[in-house]
């Protein structure tokens, strides 16, 4: 199927690509060979945009450019108009921008979460982009089985193990091993893995994107993770050895 390539709006020469990245070309029809790609005008149905909550002179609109708002309205698009806060008018603006963002089209799991917990109120559009461009790009590619996971070949598996394994021990000798993590196991084992992955990926990226990534519970969650994904080890069991919180990790539907 050949991608589609719109040209920017309100710069002669820049083109933007499905995934939102852009590209300047002087000429279409050398970048029409080049890219192997449809190149068209910006169409009309995607000429509307919306105010970003921080930036009143700039406006988002689709595939995530970010325009000029008196230069957008020149080039024909519609500026939505913000609702009051808490109103039924915001809502849906902001929930719609964030679903078709480029980052969110790459991760439909994460975005859905990130919807499901955070407001308008709480995060920006602007957040949400740089948040969600933070995580890694969802597949279809189905979890191996733990019982096919080996680290006898593998030395970054065994040493993650040995991590996961020592900090576990260092959590039961500081007494946390018949504490708040070992209650939470019940309610992990409930949740789809493949959820609970995402739920720790998005708390691990709101850490970041806050400046705590350096933080103890940072670095245990990057650890479950890594241990995870390397040595195949379930995250509920590496989160009750490791003592994750998993409060502030999980919806409060869970």
């Amino acid at each position: 199927m050949t991608r589609e390539y719109w040209a920017h709006p309100t710069v002669h020469g820049r083109y933007v690509r499905p995934d939102g990245s852009e590209l300047l070309y002087e000429s279409r029809d050398r970048l029409r060979t080049i890219e192997g790609a449809s190149i068209v005008s910006w169409p009309d149905h995607a000429k509307s945009a919306a105010p970003l909550q921080h930036d009143a002179e700039r406006v988002i609109a689709a595939r995530g450019v970010i325009l000029d708002r008196k230069e957008a309205v020149r080039a024909g698009f519609k500026i939505e108009t913000p609702g009051h806060r808490g109103s039924s008018n915001a809502a849906p603006s902001w929930r719609a921008v964030i679903s078709n963002l480029p980052e969110a089209l790459q991760r439909p799991a994460a975005t859905a979460e990130l919807l499901t917990n955070r407001t308008e109120d709480t995060l920006s559009i602007e957040q949400a982009k740089a948040f969600l461009r933070g995580l890694p790009v969802e597949t279809n590619e189905q979890p191996q089985d733990e019982t096919t996971m080996t680290t006898d070949t593998d030395p970054k598996a065994a040493r993650l193990a040995e991590i996961a394994n020592s900090m576990a021990a260092v959590n039961r000798n500081n007494g946390y091993s018949n504490g708040k993590a070992k209650a939470a196991a019940p309610s992990l084992n409930g949740i789809d893995p493949s959820r609970l992955k995402r739920l720790a990926e998005i708390r691990l990226g709101a850490l970041m994107t806050n400046g705590k990534g350096y933080t103890q519970e940072a670095k245990t969650l990057k650890l479950a993770l890594d241990t995870h994904e390397t040595v195949g080890t379930p995250l509920h069991r590496l989160f009750t050895q490791l003592g994750v919180d998993t409060d502030k990790m999980l919806p409060k539907s869970v």
